[in-house]
């Protein structure tokens, strides 16, 4: 049972003319930037119950190839050739802001909807997204993100290349990575980049020391309604993961179609000891029952209330 003096309601609101701040009570959860200066929209920083930072910005050993490392970033290697992923690549394409189609703060959550335009020097536009981004209430030791992401190419027809990049990505903070005492597990019980490179999952968690004392997970769940599920999963090691949508096929996008995909992140604590993996499956469906089938609509009515949140997130009794 939830106490509820233990509700931290979520509030947005604009830090400079490119930057959201999304707070968790009057603790910061993430920022999400979104100049034009940027090659792409992203998280950062992002912080976990805590309070410690749970991600980076940029890769801590190879930082030029890598520096599409954001924290937190949408992007995709192929897209009609055109490189939305790498950005050290000459003709690699921008995802470039276009505008807030909503933006609120109600009892059931906070919600950002970004209009997001994908073009290519040579290509021109690509593909218009919306990104939609929900964060419902909080607890002392658990925050969640729901995004969904939707895709349009207009009257053209876009192919998705077979590539493992694409189309979210996490990179977690250096102390968490597996190679420095962290671990990666996913819904199979695979462990660590071993046991989870390339291999389908309906989520997969992150977890490690973000500073001394404060072991913290991340977690993305596939939403069960996304095409391909479960998704096969890109992981490392060195400390970062995400689905990998195109990973086994290609995908195309036909005119005037959409594609959607739905992803909820989790951030949570939680001692780590060895019936922790035997433990993921329950608590993460419990979790996903927070959010899950409340985005549909920018309606606010649309949105969690209170009450159902605490009723989910009871979970079923035993």
């Amino acid at each position: 049972m939830i106490d509820l003096n233990d509700i931290r309601y979520p509030r947005v609101q604009m830090t400079d003319e490119y930057a959201l701040l999304v707070t968790i009570g009057e603790e910061p959860f993430f920022t999400y930037r979104y100049s034009p200066e940027l090659p792409k929209p992203y998280l950062y920083p992002v912080h976990g119950p805590s309070g410690a930072e749970v991600t980076q910005d940029g890769h801590p050993i190879d930082p030029e190839s890598h520096r599409h490392h954001h924290s937190i970033w949408v992007g995709h290697r192929d897209v009609n050739g055109v490189n939305f992923w790498e950005e050290n690549d000459k003709e690699a394409g921008q995802i470039f802001h276009m505008n807030f189609s909503g933006l609120e703060e109600t009892p059931g959550g906070v919600r950002i909807v970004a209009e997001n335009h994908w073009l290519s020097t040579r290509t021109g536009l690509l593909l218009e997204e919306t990104r939609d981004v929900v964060v419902p209430p909080a607890t002392p030791n658990l925050r969640v993100i729901d995004m969904r992401l939707t895709f349009r190419g207009g009257a053209r027809e876009i192919t998705l290349g077979q590539s493992p990049f694409g189309f979210l990505g996490c990179r977690v903070a250096p102390s968490m990575a597996a190679r420095n005492g962290g671990r990666i597990v996913n819904a199979q019980g695979g462990v660590n980049e071993a046991g989870t490179l390339g291999k389908r999952a309906a989520w997969m968690e992150y977890e490690g020391e973000a500073r001394p004392g404060d072991w913290e997970i991340v977690g993305v769940v596939d939403e069960e309604a996304n095409p391909r599920h479960p998704t096969p999963w890109h992981s490392r090691d060195d400390g970062w993961f995400g689905p990998s949508f195109t990973r086994d096929a290609p995908y195309v996008l036909r005119p005037n179609e959409a594609l959607t995909l739905h992803y909820l992140m989790i951030f949570r604590t939680k001692e780590a000891d060895e019936t922790h993996a035997q433990a993921l499956s329950k608590d993460m469906n419990e979790l996903y029952a927070m959010v899950t089938g409340n985005t549909d609509e920018l309606d606010d009515s649309n949105l969690p209330s209170l009450e159902e949140i605490l009723k989910q997130m009871e979970g079923p009794k035993e």
